[in-house]
């Protein structure tokens, strides 16, 4: 698969400052009772600000984005801009009518451009934690400016996202794609945060593509009594990576200036949803589901489990018994060969197999994380043929005769030729090379055998012989008739063979 449309990094470079994909294993995290609403604030601090408090177990953007957070990761995704904002920050932006969260992705369009300040994102940063069997998704984003209200938005697909270069977008909606949309004060306080999920048609709301599933709170209230809530910062706070504001003091937030939230997935009954790719967040013109949308951070945000085929790059023709190993500790594993055949393994991390005549082998595999999501990856595999080594030498030759030539095609830079001659020879001469030269002994069994074994630099090797008839000279003695071939003139000798 390919993967290849590469999901790395934000709308052509757009600044998404930490893009965290983070799936922690229950078993590894601290053993706790699970708080009302099971929004676990000592897994991760949802209090209007990115720096770690020491005194608190849980992790925060600043912990994440350095690398040191306190919990033990599966995966991580994370993409460092290289822009911060100011007259440098990046010009992608959505564009056109069709651009809005009720229609479909295929419809959205993106262009180069500006947005208002207070539009204007310039990181974006999620995680998912696993806490007691419940899937937990912290999101976040910081502005360049801040005056006014501001509304954003948060998409979290279950398929790939990504951007064209003829101003589209590629990837489409999956029934359960979640949509979390937040309005909120230049004072900082959450007015409305509300969740919707991705049904296509039949949704509750005036646009049936979308249904609501639940509107939430500000976190500065009971972060453990909801399962969705956000949080503005309401003074200015220090930021744990570069940032540069419209206004005030560089490396610092200002006032409404960073918004992050927290939404449970599991106890919203939004399981079917949980198997995430993609992520964007946006500013909006309005808390309206059909607001014009404005900016936009994209990035690759999963929470399936990570799929990786370990494999040879390139095998020989005719070979076997080769090995395929999946990443390890998953509840099942499906394989697919083509261009091959499976010999062992079938249903476990790692299988035998063998090519067959190539030129590639494709292998595939399916796996199912400990979660119930699924990933698939597949892999291209090299067939080597195999070298020619076909001989090419006399069929027969005279007993006692010399300087006889045999020889095969050149296998390439770093073949190894290795001759084995048996039979009425002597002076083997060209050992180790494509061709060589020997002389005929005295006839004795009459024939000699030349094998050759031609390896290239793949490690492929083919061996090849031939046979080589020794022609015994001919008696040539004389009897003569009389004895000593001796007659008078005009008298008759007889000789005989």
């Amino acid at each position: 698969m390919n993967r290849e449309k590469e999901l790395l990094s934000i709308r052509m470079g757009k600044v998404v400052y930490s893009l965290f994909a983070l799936i922690l294993v229950v078993g590894l995290m601290v053993p706790m009772a699970s708080p009302v609403g099971a929004v676990n604030p000592d897994i991760f601090e949802v209090d209007g600000d990115a720096i770690d408090n020491d005194l608190i177990d849980g992790d925060d953007w600043q912990s994440l984005y350095h690398g040191n957070d306190s919990m033990t990761k599966l995966a991580e995704v994370f993409v460092t801009p290289d822009l911060v904002g100011g007259d440098d920050k990046d010009l992608t932006i959505f564009t056109g009518g069709g651009t809005k969260d009720h229609n479909d992705i295929d419809q959205w369009l993106h262009s180069t451009g500006s947005s208002p300040p207070k539009d204007d994102i310039l990181n974006a940063y999620a995680a998912a934690y696993y806490d007691d069997g419940d899937l937990i998704i912290y999101f976040g984003a910081d502005r360049y400016a801040t005056n006014g209200a501001a509304q954003l938005g948060f998409w979290f697909f279950q398929n790939e996202v990504g951007l064209n270069a003829n101003g589209t977008f590629y990837g489409e909606h999956a029934w359960g794609d979640i949509l979390v949309l937040s309005h909120f004060t230049q004072g900082g306080a959450i007015s409305t945060i509300e969740v919707f999920k991705w049904v296509g048609t039949g949704g509750n709301t005036s646009y049936p593509e979308l249904d609501l599933v639940t509107s939430g709170a500000d976190c500065g209230t009971d972060v453990t009594a909801v399962n969705v809530c956000a949080i503005v910062n309401s003074t200015e706070t220090k930021a744990p990576w570069p940032y540069t504001p419209s206004k005030g003091t560089d490396g610092y937030f200002p006032a409404g200036g960073f918004f992050e939230g927290v939404i449970n997935f599991t106890e919203l009954d939004l399981t079917s949803s949980i198997c995430l790719s993609s992520f964007i967040a946006e500013t909006r013109s309005s808390p309206s589901i059909d607001a014009v949308l404005k900016d936009f951070a994209l990035g690759t945000f999963s929470t399936k489990p990570d799929c990786e085929i370990t494999v040879d790059e390139g095998v020989c023709d005719g070979s076997s018994g080769h090995s395929a190993n999946a990443t390890a500790g998953m509840v099942s594993y499906v394989w697919t060969i083509t261009g091959g055949t499976i010999d062992s393994g079938q249903g476990t991390d790692t299988i035998t197999w063998s090519p067959g005549a190539g030129p590639t082998v494709n292998i595939e595999v399916t796996i199912e994380g400990v979660h119930g999501c699924y990933s698939t990856c597949d892999v291209d595999v090299e067939v080597y043929p195999l070298p020619d080594c076909g001989i090419t030498a006399y069929s027969a030759v005279c007993e006692g005769s010399t300087g006889h030539a045999a020889s095969v095609a050149d296998a390439g830079v770093g073949a190894t030729y290795v001759w084995t001659l048996t039979g009425d020879y002597t002076n083997l001469v060209g050992q180790g090379t494509n061709s060589i030269t020997w002389d005929a002994t005295a006839y004795s069994t009459g024939n000699v055998n030349i094998e050759v074994t031609v390896t290239d630099a793949h490690g492929c090797s083919d061996t090849c012989d031939v046979d080589v008839t020794i022609y015994e000279d001919p008696d040539c003695d004389i009897t003569c008739d009389p004895e000593g071939c001796v007659a008078c003139e005009g008298g008759n000798v007889t000789l005989t063979e």
